[in-house]
């Protein structure tokens, strides 16, 4: 593999397939648009959307890995950007946990039995998840690709000191999908016009569109609502470091 790469990097659950049509959109605005832009895991994609990034044609490629991975040892070419997004961390599980029951993934679950989130609130059942998700260091299911949660946005980061680096917040894209589309496109040198921009944030949100299922609530901070306030305080405490170093360490409930 020599191509030259952007990678679009995340932790799942962060909304990565959110960010993804978006991009696609971005670079066919006016034509039929790709479905998404593919993942890397095991093996490169032999397809993905091209364009011209200060002078060189890349192609875009989605990852869960982290950046130390063994994997990539396989990757010969040239990483020419990095793009990424962050998420409150129980945000990422309470989607991950929906995601686990959607895919019927029984060893996700206490006991095997496969819930839905709502019902293992309802169950008294979630601290059990918040201290897996604190003593495994992130969702069980993710740690072989991720590595540890609280180290998944630093490698980045690290790896976005000898490498052009972009990094989006998910609650700042909830809050405002134009800024965060007019920030992406800066970064990857590209130009549309507010119509544009506007005509490809009404394709994604289409696309996108709350299902109950893989597009879940589509929205922030939805700990906030969902789970009882000692729950998330509790997590909160002793996950204060991490949070301080996403952002989150001083978000007030309701901001």
């Amino acid at each position: 593999m020599t191509d030259n790469i952007v990678l679009l990097a995340s932790y799942p659950k962060t909304g990565s397939t959110w960010m993804r049509k978006l991009i696609a959109e971005m670079l066919v605005v006016d034509g039929d648009g790709f479905e998404i832009i593919p993942s890397f895991f095991k093996v490169f994609p032999e397809i993905s959307p091209q364009f011209m990034l200060r002078g060189s044609v890349c192609r875009l490629i989605k990852t869960h890995l982290h950046p130390e991975h063994e994997t990539f040892g396989l990757f010969q070419g040239s990483l020419k950007a990095i793009l990424s997004i962050r998420r409150h961390p129980l945000d990422i599980l309470l989607s991950s946990l929906n995601y686990a029951c959607m895919k019927e993934n029984a060893a996700s679950f206490i006991g095997g039995r496969v819930k839905s989130v709502e019902s293992i609130i309802a169950d008294g059942e979630f601290r059990h998840y918040i201290d897996q998700f604190l003593d495994t260091d992130g969702f069980p299911f993710y740690s072989g690709q991720c590595g540890a949660f609280s180290a998944y946005q630093r490698r980045w980061r690290a790896a976005g000191e000898i490498t052009p680096y972009l990094e989006i917040c998910y609650e700042d894209m909830v809050a405002d999908p134009a800024a965060a589309a007019r920030s992406i496109l800066t970064f990857l040198g590209l130009q549309l016009s507010d119509i544009q921009i506007r005509k490809v944030l009404k394709n994604v949100a289409w696309r996108t569109r709350q299902n109950g299922k893989f597009f879940w609530r589509r929205r922030a901070y939805n700990y906030e609502e969902l789970l009882p306030g000692e729950l998330s305080s509790d997590f909160n405490v002793r996950y204060k470091p991490v949070l301080d170093e996403l952002g989150y360490g001083s978000r007030t409930p309701g901001e």
